[in-house]
């Protein structure tokens, strides 16, 4: 290489190094700057009170939220902040947040209790607290949110707004009457608790008779029932009712009078009466049976007095001095006007002379072999004569 070339590569590289030097402040030298930048999400805005810091240097966040979220998480890098403030790390930073839509807790109270939760408000995965205050005579059987039984008495918030009441079972029921016409029902409490018993009275309007008497559509057999476990009504029939009364002429036990219904049985007894004969139940003037025993169903026309006719009864003797003969009478008793038929046999070569009956005051002759019985006791005579 010429010594000319050399020179003039000396001078440049000596030229460029001052050039350098000239370029370079090192009086004021200034430190590293980071930026700061900011993922925005749905339910609120993030603003950092500047764009680029130096490391060390604190930096602040405004939050802003949207109606119906709330600020859940806050962080830089990653970083849970605690509050709205960092120092500024030795590199760039990327702030995010994430905003929860907040849903509504609200509370439908029905008989049996009174709900209280430990929040109004919540969002998605959070835990509410429910309690419940039971009135008096009330068990409470589930708590229920939007409809559907939790266990125990808390529960986590979905992504909806949550209803929260309960079922509660009412320890103590109302015993209630359906009055109807016919006749009054009293019951000697009006609540009463499973098991507890219930006495029902029955107090009869004039002309009507209960006819059933039920609780909840139970039949009852008595005037008492068990209470069940839940509500009752009770009701009872009545129906119209008559008069059917029975007498006789005589004094006899009689069976069947009372107040019946239409359309209702009817059964009357007489008994057996030693020196009468029974003749049959009357009814308007009318003998209307034969039987001791009568059945009949009451209609309208055939309720009212029913006469037990007796007939005194007499006795019929066959004089036992009778000769040469036999008189016998079929029946050995008799009613007063009663037909009476004798079998009169004379012995061989004998003939009836005379037939007659005696009473305490008279004889009466007796044509043929029939009579009409009077209305006292008789003695059968014949005498009997050779032919």
């Amino acid at each position: 290489m010429s010594k000319l070339k050399k020179i003039t590569l000396l001078c440049f590289v000596l030229f460029s190094v001052m050039f350098l030097f000239s370029a370079c402040d090192f009086s004021n030298s200034s430190a590293a700057i980071f930026a700061i930048n900011v993922t925005q999400s749905t339910g609120g805005f993030v603003s950092p009170n500047k764009q680029l810091a130096e490391p060390g240097e604190t930096v602040t966040l405004t939050v802003k939220t949207e109606a119906g979220y709330r600020l859940s998480l806050l962080a830089y890098n990653s970083i849970i902040l605690e509050g709205n403030t960092f120092e500024m790390p030795k590199r760039n930073v990327e702030i995010t947040a994430r905003f929860d839509a907040i849903y509504n807790v609200r509370i439908v109270n029905s008989d049996g209790g009174t709900i209280t939760v430990d929040k109004k408000q919540a969002v998605a995965g959070e835990t509410v607290k429910v309690s419940v205050a039971l009135k008096e005579n009330y068990q409470l059987e589930a708590i229920l949110v939007n409809g559907g039984e939790i266990d125990g008495d808390s529960f986590v918030m979905s992504n909806e707004n949550a209803i929260v009441s309960a079922r509660y079972k009412c320890l103590t029921h109302e015993v209630n009457v359906n009055q109807t016409t016919g006749g009054l029902v009293l019951v000697d409490k009006s609540l009463a608790t499973k098991d507890e018993i219930v006495t029902v009275n029955v107090i009869e309007d004039a002309g009507y008779k209960l006819s059933l008497l039920t609780y909840n559509s139970v039949l009852m057999t008595g005037n008492t029932f068990v209470m069940p476990d839940r509500d009752v009504v009770v009701q009872a029939k009545f129906v119209r009712v008559y008069d059917v009364t029975t007498n006789s002429d005589i004094e006899v036990e009689l069976k069947g009078q009372g107040k019946y219904a239409e359309g209702e049985k009817v059964i009357l007894k007489a008994d057996e009466v030693d020196n009468y004969r029974f003749i049959g139940w009357e009814f308007n003037n009318e003998i209307v049976s034969n039987d001791l025993e009568y059945k009949f169903t009451l209609n309208l026309n055939n309720h009212g007095i029913y006469k037990a006719v007796y007939e005194k009864l007499f006795t019929i003797e066959i004089d036992d001095s009778i000769t040469y003969g036999s008189v016998d009478a079929q029946v050995t008793n008799a009613i007063n006007n009663e037909q009476i038929t004798l079998t009169v046999t004379p012995n061989e070569d004998y003939e009836l002379s005379r037939l007659w009956y005696s009473t305490a005051s008279e004889e009466v002759e007796i044509t043929g072999n029939t009579f009409e019985m009077p209305e006292e006791n008789i003695v059968i005579h014949a005498i009997f004569a050779h032919i």
